[in-house]
């Protein structure tokens, strides 16, 4: 570099910022990928060539296997929050605040919005969709136990993690 010559210096990420961003990239992934699958997959056509114990295994299966993605999507999310809220509370005023952090609060608030949107759908009937056979879906018990403790793990990681010192650009 030059003597003399200007190159503006690039803000710094907070390390917050990067996990939530990176934890909610993550998340959006799954509820993508899993809305995919379940949009062109045939788990209908695979679970009907089944009868009796070996039907409702089939799909209960699949219903479980949806409900962990959900609940890990929405654990995710609220590690995101609980980390950006953790780092913005580290650094109160907004001139100070670490580069990313409002990057990461949007991407995690909108994938804990879309979150609790598939947990009420879920519970309004979305678990329990009509089936070709008889069928005895997931118990919304059952169901919001496993979103809670999607939630309460990522709450719980978001609070414990570690987060680094705040670098901040000058």
């Amino acid at each position: 570099m030059m003597a003399g010559s200007f190159e503006p210096s690039r803000p710094s990420w907070s390390r917050a910022a990067l996990v939530a961003l990176v934890g909610a990239g993550i998340g959006w992934g799954i509820v993508l990928l899993y809305g995919m699958l379940r949009l062109f997959s045939g788990e209908e056509t695979n679970c009907t060539a089944n009868r009796g114990s070996a039907y409702q295994d089939c799909l209960r299966s699949g219903d479980l296997n949806g409900l962990g993605a959900q609940a890990l999507a929405l654990g995710l999310a609220v590690m995101g929050c609980v980390l950006v809220a953790r780092a913005a509370r580290r650094s109160p005023r907004a001139k100070e605040r670490p580069f990313g952090q409002s990057a990461a609060l949007a991407v995690s608030g909108s994938l804990f919005v879309a979150s609790i949107a598939l947990w009420v759908w879920g519970l309004q009937g979305g678990w329990a969709p009509d089936r070709p056979f008889d069928y005895e879906p997931v118990s919304h018990t059952t169901a919001n136990m496993i979103m809670a403790t999607g939630l309460l793990i990522g709450a719980a990681v978001g609070g414990v993690w570690p987060l680094g010192r705040t670098k901040i650009a000058g």
